[in-house]
């Protein structure tokens, strides 16, 4: 690599370089609140305290001031004013010097110029104080300066109102003069005050409030003559004796800023706090104050100065808590001491209103109905309130349901509840799923609809067959002489089905198709043998709107012949209703067979009994048991024997007997 020369050119291009970045120039110290004149009495004769410079570097650059005087246009060699650095405050302070002033007259003014120059760039700006001498005017505070001007207070049993000291100022013109405070920059002035016209000096607060790292306190006072406006400083020296030292919670001291999480765990410990208290023997308590007020009841600390966290943090309704902490050995209290709590946004998970939501829909192909149980979902992140989203938890058919992002909900596959197919009701379980809010973990709230399908009457009433045929003999009237197979593949309401027929035959009025679907003789035909009536039969469910199916019944009449028939359909064979094809029948019929055969029987033998009785006897074969004059004649054989007769002899009429007149 080659060195660059330190040529014209070189420098040149160097600076144009740096022309082209941009030439930053550091910026002088600067001289800030100048008085425009401090006035003295021509008759000093110490060197006194005049004024302090407000000087600032906006680079922060450590900087050096110094001044020159000017008196009646020339230099002045007699160094009448000083400006020096005060080692402790490191402020530039401007004195007058011990007798410097000339005498007995001075009414022109003394022009210091202040320059104050930093260390980094050396620049520089310059500032003017002009000083006027009053003349024959001297103003001092004689009470005030100097160690043997010391005030000694007992702290303990100094208490606000006391009268310390009372500063008296002499003005050699005998003009008015008020009184101020100026303090050490180190000590607050909280526990003195002065009366701006008498000079009083009381304690402002309880002295056994003053810290013990400060036993000896400086108080600067400033006497102001209100007619010359000359100003006279003088430090007033308080020496402390039997101080209580306040006690101080060191980790808030100068104070603590703190951040956490609003999903931070109840009972936490935010931090312990660390006290110092030199004292002997001492009990230390705490006790503490927050904004907004409610961080009285969210942080609680106990005896051993732990803050925990007593109730839930919530980003969405307090993002900052500032708590002052106090910490008291019986005397005196140290505090407050500063607590800031600044609340982190977590993702929280969202929530229901309701732990139960109600929907009902009917039945339908996938997607083809909507319904809305009207979700309210709600989430404390402000970011995921736009961003919920919907879910089923997979259990209890979930998976034949869908949700959108809204919350609406559709058939995910075709939805029938006929002849419970599938359930009329379901209970799901509903997410509610966040985006992740700052985290990016997403959460979940969840719920329960209940969803009601309702059956739709989307099913036609089906016979079994389009058409039938009856053989119908010579029944009896009101009889039953077939039955209609009828079907509806609803459910409840909708699957209850009623039957008519309709005929434009003559001969109709025979026959009755019932609402029970089945057909009757409604009187015996009187027709000829073969007579077919044609029905038109309607099956009507109860839905709504009815549905209806119709089928063709064929009735044909085939005499009063007891026989078996058969029915033929169009479309298949159907057998006609038979008397015997049913178990009660056969058991009817048994029952009157037997009684007709009793009644046959008893019939018979009261004819035996009868016939037998009058002819006298109840003996004889079976084939001439009722055959009375038969009877009668051998009987009477029997009493008149026959009489022998020889030729051409006359016989006599027989005598008539009493069975002669039986019939």
């Amino acid at each position: 690599m080659t060195m660059m020369s330190n040529s014209p050119t070189t420098g040149l291009a160097f600076l144009l370089v740096i022309g082209y970045l941009g030439i930053v120039v550091a910026a002088p110290p600067t001289v800030n609140d100048l008085p425009r004149n401090i006035y003295v009495g021509n008759l000093e004769t110490q060197e006194r305290y005049l004024y302090t410079l407000n000087v600032t570097d906006p680079d922060a650059d450590a900087f050096a001031c110094s001044h020159t005087i000017t008196y009646n246009d020339s230099i002045s060699t007699n160094r009448e004013f000083v400006l020096r650095e005060d080692t402790t405050t490191k402020e530039w302070k401007f004195y007058i010097r011990a007798g410097a002033l000339p005498s007995p007259d001075n009414t022109k003014p003394y022009i210091n110029t202040i320059e104050c120059t930093d260390s980094n760039s050396g620049s520089s700006g310059r500032y003017n104080i002009t000083v006027r001498a009053v003349h024959d005017e001297l103003l001092t505070l004689p009470n005030i300066a100097g160690t043997a001007n010391a005030l000694k207070i007992d702290a303990i049993s100094t208490l606000k109102g006391k009268t310390l000291k009372t500063a008296s100022a002499n003005s050699r013109g005998g003009n008015l003069v008020e009184y101020s405070l100026v303090s050490d920059p180190s000590f607050s002035p909280e526990f003195f005050t002065i009366d701006s016209s008498n000079g009083v000096i009381k304690a402002n607060r309880d002295f056994k409030y003053l810290d013990s790292r400060y036993p000896t306190v400086y108080l600067t006072i400033k006497a102001h003559d209100t007619v010359d406006s000359i100003d006279v400083y003088e430090t007033q020296i308080v020496q402390l004796t039997n101080q209580n030292t306040v006690p101080r919670i060191v980790n808030l001291d100068p104070g603590l800023a703190d951040s956490q999480l609003e999903s931070l765990a109840l009972g936490s410990v935010l931090m312990t706090l660390t006290t110092e208290d030199p004292d002997a023997s001492t009990t230390l308590t705490y006790a503490f104050s927050c904004v907004p007020p409610d961080g009285k009841n969210t942080f609680t600390i106990d005896t051993n100065g732990n803050v925990k966290l007593a109730q839930a943090l919530d980003y969405e309704t307090v993002k900052t808590y500032t708590c002052g902490f106090n910490v008291s050995d019986g005397t005196a209290t140290g505090g407050p001491f500063m607590y800031t709590l600044t609340v982190q946004d977590a993702n929280e998970a969202p929530y229901f209103s309701d732990t139960m939501y109600y929907a009902t829909t009917s039945e339908g192909a996938a997607g083809s109905v909507s319904f809305d149980p009207s979700f309210s979902c709600s989430d404390q992140d402000v970011t995921d309130v736009s961003k919920l989203t919907y879910a089923f938890k997979a259990a209890n058919n979930s998976n034949r349901f869908a949700i959108n992002t809204a919350g609406v909900m559709t058939f995910k596959e075709n939805y029938d509840v006929d002849k419970n197919a599938m359930p009329s009701s379901v209970v799901l379980t509903v997410f509610c799923v966040d985006a992740g809010g700052t985290t990016g973990v997403k959460k979940t709230g969840s719920t329960q609809v209940t969803i009601t399908i309702a059956d739709n009457n989307d099913n036609t009433p089906t016979f079994s067959s389009t058409a039938y045929t009856f053989d119908v003999t010579c029944n009896v009237a009101g009889s039953q002489i077939g039955s209609l197979l009828v079907t509806d593949a609803d459910s409840g309401t909708n699957a209850d089905v009623s039957c008519s027929g309709a005929s434009g035959s003559s001969s109709s009025a025979y026959y009755t198709i019932g609402a029970d679907c089945n057909i009757y003789l409604s009187k015996s035909p009187d027709f000829a043998t073969g007579t077919t009536v044609t029905y038109v039969a309607t099956a009507v469910d109860k839905g709504a709107p009815a549905r209806t199916g119709t089928s063709t019944i064929n009735v044909i009449f085939s005499g009063c012949t007891t026989t078996t028939s058969t029915t033929t359909t169009t479309v298949a064979t159907t057998t006609a209703y038979n008397f015997f094809d049913h178990s009660e029948n056969i058991a009817l019929f048994v029952m009157s067979l037997l009684m007709g055969l009793a009644l046959l029987g008893g019939l018979l033998y009261c004819c035996l009994r009868m016939c037998c009785g009058v002819c006298g006897g109840s003996g004889g074969g079976m084939s001439n048991m009722c055959d009375c004059r038969q009877y009668g004649r051998q009987q009477r054989r029997a009493r008149y024997p026959p009489r022998q007769v020889t030729p051409d002899e006359e016989v006599p009429p027989p005598v008539p007997s009493p069975a002669d007149s039986a019939p």
